[in-house]
């Protein structure tokens, strides 16, 4: 009886230590496949900053999500005012596409994109786009900054001028306005 009860002691302990490696080796491979898309997410949007690629993957964008990271201060312009009407999204698809390199995006990312049009985006989501857009301006060659600066307020414009009313007569809506001062003082570019 000693000997069983010695031999099952062993056999639980057996299986604990058993169990617990396996849970260390999955976490392991957990860790290296989010280290892997960190990476893929960094290299496509052309970044190295951990903190803000750690905040895009935290809110579940990957590599093949990047693209929605460029029409982010497009998005955050068009919830300015509380909602985003037809224009605007339409304009948002056509950006998204644009960014896509001409090509029709995924299900997911036009899902994803369409989600953000329904329901507002966190302000996180937003900061850390506006960062991405300040590193990846500030990551471009002494000539080149200043056109791509205005590219992104000129995309985020041009959505807040989709927002006019009927006959495109109403101007750029106050909370739009002061959107876009915040996106221009970002990129250290005249609104």
């Amino acid at each position: 009886m000693v000997r069983e009860g010695k031999e099952r002691g062993r056999s639980l302990e057996d299986e604990y230590f058993a169990r617990r490696d396996r849970e260390l080796i999955e976490t392991q491979r957990r860790l290296a496949a989010d280290a892997e898309e960190l990476r893929k997410l960094g290299e496509t949007l052309g970044l190295s900053d951990g903190e803000v690629l750690a905040a895009l993957r935290s809110e579940g964008l990957d590599a093949s999500q990047a693209a929605l990271v460029f029409v982010l201060p497009a998005i955050e312009v068009a919830w300015a005012d509380g909602a985003v009407g037809k224009g605007e999204r339409d304009l948002l698809h056509e950006q998204l596409r644009r960014h896509s390199d001409q090509q029709q995006p995924s299900v997911q990312v036009i899902a994803r994109l369409d989600g953000w049009l329904s329901t507002r985006p966190p302000d996180r989501l937003f900061e850390q786009a506006r960062r991405a857009a300040q590193l990846r301006v500030s990551k471009t060659g002494e000539a080149e900054r200043p056109a791509l600066s205005k590219q992104i307020l000129a995309e985020a414009t041009a959505v807040a001028e989709a927002s006019r009313g009927l006959l495109g007569l109403s101007a750029v809506s106050s909370p739009e306005r002061r959107a876009l001062e915040a996106l221009a003082a970002a990129l250290s570019v005249e609104a």
